[in-house]
């Protein structure tokens, strides 16, 4: 990305501008604001500093992208990268909206948090660099889609304006629920026995714990302590590989993975078998007999959910050796 160039005249009169909105706006003591608690002059402000950087990205207008930014980042050479991946969710998703924006005056000139939520499980964190005394964070989501990724937008007003200084994006639900819904029904799941569905929605909530490198939820303890109990549980009950003795061809099984599609993320069981994978009709014969016995020996697997998938092998694939398969999809909804 080339060094910052600004034109003269052009600069004087943003800074000036800029300079005027917070002299007039800016808050006394330290604290933050949230939504339509900011001012409502700031918050034009923030709107159009919005507006301007998400068409920019859109229309990969460059020059303005780089006016945007602070010299932090301008110097960081994964700026360019984390621009284009926000700037792709962005042309593929004209839905993305502001979910919640904070305006924040620092307490300490180092990093600071604020306590987004305190509201039981759902209770999560800001934990972010102080870049300047004045901030102002924007979370945007989309309206459409179960797996939603977030993006960040930070600003901090600098002795040379308000300027972006972090941007980043993360996923933030996946089959219509956040990290925290997950965790909640992984552990219900756990408490009914059903260990390998508990597993799997743990490992859901791990791939959107962090939305946003700032986002922080409360319960990451407590949940990687259960993640840990409930592996060791599954690895007990199902030594992979697994056979399955209800079904006459014993096809054995040697993961449970997650399969992400556009209508959502949703099991993918693997399996041996010694079926000739050319034979569909007998795949699919064996296959029937594997969804009939999955209820007993992996509860909670085949409900809640619209699809199980099922990939049948000849033989396993490894780090360094892929291998042919076939896949089934089962629709339960």
């Amino acid at each position: 990305m080339k060094p910052l160039l600004l034109k003269l005249s052009r600069t004087v009169v943003a800074l000036f501008t800029i300079a005027t909105v917070t002299q007039s706006c800016k808050h006394q003591k330290p604290g933050f604001w949230k939504d339509d608690k900011i001012n409502i002059d700031e918050r034009q402000h923030f709107h159009e500093l919005n507006t301007d950087l998400i068409k920019a990205m859109r229309t990969d207008d460059k020059q303005t992208l780089e006016n945007m930014l602070s010299k932090e980042l301008l110097d960081d050479p994964a700026t360019k990268r984390e621009i284009e991946l926000v700037a792709n969710r962005l042309k593929a998703d004209s839905s993305y909206s502001v979910m919640n924006e904070y305006y924040v005056v620092n307490k300490y000139n180092d990093r600071d948090t604020i306590l987004a939520s305190n509201n039981g499980l759902d209770a999560y964190q800001l934990i972010y660099p102080a870049f300047a005394e004045e901030m102002y964070l924007a979370f945007l989501t989309p309206k459409k889609g179960p797996n939603k990724e977030m993006i960040t937008i930070m600003y901090a007003n600098y002795n040379y304006g308000w300027r972006l200084c972090k941007i980043d994006v993360g996923p933030y639900t996946i089959n219509n629920k956040t990290a925290s819904q997950l965790y909640s029904y992984a552990k219900q799941s756990y408490a009914q026995g059903q260990v390998v569905e508990a597993l799997n929605t743990l490992a859901l909530t791990m791939s959107c714990l962090h939305p946003s490198g700032v986002w922080q939820y409360t319960f990451e303890q407590p949940m990687a302590e259960i993640y840990a109990t409930v592996g060791a549980d599954a690895n007990k009950l199902y030594p992979f590989p697994y056979t399955i003795k209800g079904v006459a061809t014993n096809p054995r099984i040697f993961g449970v993975f997650n399969k992400t599609t556009p209508e959502g993320s949703f099991p993918q069981i693997c399996y041996q078998s010694k079926i000739d994978l050319k034979d569909t009709a007998a795949l699919k014969a064996e296959n029937l007999a594997i969804r009939k016995a999955l209820p007993a020996i992996m509860p909670g697997v085949d409900q809640n959910k619209a699809y199980v998938y099922y990939s049948a092998y000849n033989e396993r694939p490894s780090v360094t050796k892929q291998v042919r398969f076939f896949e089934m999809a089962h629709k339960l909804k």
